[in-house]
């Protein structure tokens, strides 16, 4: 471009000059930044929503995001949700974390709790609350949005182990977060307690760990270990305490009550009845179920006070049947037992099976016709708890059940043994009231006056005198034995003066006394020594050598 002489401009016409290089600096800067904003993007990890019924000291840029202790992110954002109705927390997570968010995933806000039954979080009351994240090891859809939890789960979705339902017509002391026991060691906790859909009972829903999980079975029981037991049944009086924290927040225990502990697996979320203790889950043995069971009547002469519904039927120590029901008997004949003990006995206990129900009868009947009876026994002195006893050979009489009696059959009975007792102590009264008392009392009388005028005879008291005659006597026979054995002659006079002295002795006593009787015998026997030592002198004196050579 130029200016003519005239003034006007007056373009040349030549070749285009390119990009200035200094337009390359900018371009390629903005290159770069893109480059890094998109890098920095890609490396950001999932943004999340999660919504809470309340912010509880959540602050956006401060409160962390923690996995097992270790921090995974950090909220960005606090706001209400729509209709403020809850908070929706928007929380910036590790990039690393995205594969496990997904349907398992849980988040719930830890904080302080101090309470009955727990202590925990102590440690946020300076660093302030974070929330917990955790999810199980299952692959799930991938999720962005969550219900956060109102509080911690008492069991993590990454824990392994299997949920178990146990129901009961009460609550009673267990409550969430309860201990279960299996051989008193925690392996799990109750996790939720509600009342069914029918509202006839309470469900409660607990967890129990891996690998104890595998110990239950079909054949499991699951019994309630609250607090202190007293148990004061026909076995006796027994107190049971599982532990300290059972006693404070209440806990379950499990395990087999039955020798046979074979049973199949069962799954996620099995039903099983909660006992009210372990003696009640041991009862529920004897449940009839599916098994063949009889249902038998019993009549008793005497009170049945301390027999209750529950109460073992007891043959040979082994239990084989349960006490269902005391019926009163309104079409009784006057003075009849008005009181009937309905019975049911499960013969497969002492290993009798029988293909149908006239098969058992039989059965029964061969018992009673071997002698066996039904007799109402004392379980426990202390507490006055009977039970049903059957005993075998006390029956005689021949006697035949009608089995087609309704409502149930009926067994022979038996006096208990109390009663035979009572019987025999009635018999004893009443052989007492025949007897003549009055003579024997006179009798009696006269026997002591007789014994005093013994006693205070002249005879009686000379007694003692004559004694120590003879005892001094007897110390010469030991002196003169011993000069017997020097000369034998002395001897067997010394033998004859004894038995002059005894028989001098039993001038004095009474023929009647024991004294006499022993002295004269030894009087006897001390001339019987005379004579023969007599004999035994002429002996020697025919044949000195007798004592080596003996009798020719």
């Amino acid at each position: 471009m130029s200016q003519n002489e005239t003034g006007e401009l007056h373009i040349e016409s030549g070749k285009r000059r390119g990009l200035s290089p200094v337009w390359f600096v900018p371009i390629i800067a903005a290159i770069l930044g893109g480059f890094v904003a998109w890098q920095s993007l890609a490396n950001q990890g999932p943004l999340v929503e999660i919504r809470f019924g309340e912010a509880k000291g959540i602050k956006a840029d401060k409160t962390e995001i923690k996995h097992k202790d270790v921090v995974i992110g950090i909220v960005e954002d606090v706001s209400f949700a729509d209709g403020l109705e809850g908070v929706i927390v928007t929380a910036r997570l590790e990039p690393e974390m995205e594969p496990y968010l997904g349907e398992t995933t849980d988040f719930w806000v830890v904080g302080a709790d101090i309470s009955g039954t727990d202590l925990s979080g102590l440690g946020t009351l300076l660093s302030g609350s974070y929330i917990e994240v955790d999810w199980s090891s299952e692959p799930t859809e991938s999720r962005r949005r969550f219900e956060g939890l109102s509080k911690r789960p008492l069991t993590p979705p990454s824990a392994e182990g299997q949920h178990v339902i146990l129901t009961t017509p009460t609550a009673g002391s267990v409550n969430v977060g309860s201990p279960i026991y299996y051989r008193g060691i925690a392996v799990g906790r109750v996790e939720s307690r509600a009342l069914s859909e029918d509202y006839r009972s309470i469900e409660y829903s607990t967890f129990v760990e891996a690998p104890y999980d595998a110990l239950i079975t079909r054949s499991t029981k699951f019994w309630n270990v609250s607090g202190v037991s007293l148990d004061a049944g026909t076995d006796g009086l027994s107190v049971n305490l599982a532990s300290l924290e059972a006693l404070v927040s209440g806990g379950v225990a499990f395990g087999q009550v039955a020798a046979d502990i074979s049973g199949e697996p069962v799954e996620e979320y099995t039903r099983f009845r909660l006992f009210s203790d372990r003696q009640d889950a041991i009862e529920s043995q004897f449940e009839s179920g599916d098994e063949l069971a009889v249902r038998m009547a019993l009549a008793f002469d005497s009170s049945v006070a301390g027999l209750e519904p529950g109460a073992p039927v007891e043959w040979q120590g082994i239990r084989i049947g349960t006490v269902v029901d005391l019926q009163l008997d309104l079409e009784a004949e006057p003075g009849a037992n008005l009181v009937d003990v309905i019975i049911e006995l499960q013969p497969s206990r002492i290993g009798l099976e029988f293909s149908d129900v006239a098969e058992g009868q039989q059965e029964l009947q061969d018992w009673v016709d071997s002698g066996m009876r039904v007799r109402l026994a004392t379980g426990n002195i202390l507490t006055g708890k009977k039970l049903i006893r059957f005993v075998d050979g006390i029956g005689t009489d021949p006697v035949r059940i009608d089995f087609s009696e309704l409502p149930y059959p009926r067994l022979p009975t038996a006096p208990s043994e109390l009663d035979a007792i009572a019987e025999n102590a009635e018999d004893l009264v009443a052989n007492l009231a025949d007897l003549p008392l009055e003579d024997l009392v006179v009798s009696a009388v006269s026997l002591l006056d007789n014994a005093n005028a013994f006693v205070a005879s002249p005879d009686m008291q000379q007694l003692p005198a004559e004694l120590n005659t003879t005892l001094a006597s007897f110390d010469r026979i030991a002196v003169n034995l011993d000069e017997a054995s020097r000369s034998l002659p002395d001897l067997i006079n010394n033998l004859n003066q004894i038995a002059d002295a005894g028989e001098s002795t039993l001038s004095g006593l009474s023929p009647d006394s024991q004294l006499y009787v022993d002295l004269s015998s030894a009087v006897r026997d001390l001339r019987d020594a005379s004579r023969s030592l007599s004999a035994l002198a002429v002996r020697l004196e025919e044949q000195p050598n007798a004592l080596i050579v003996g009798r020719n």
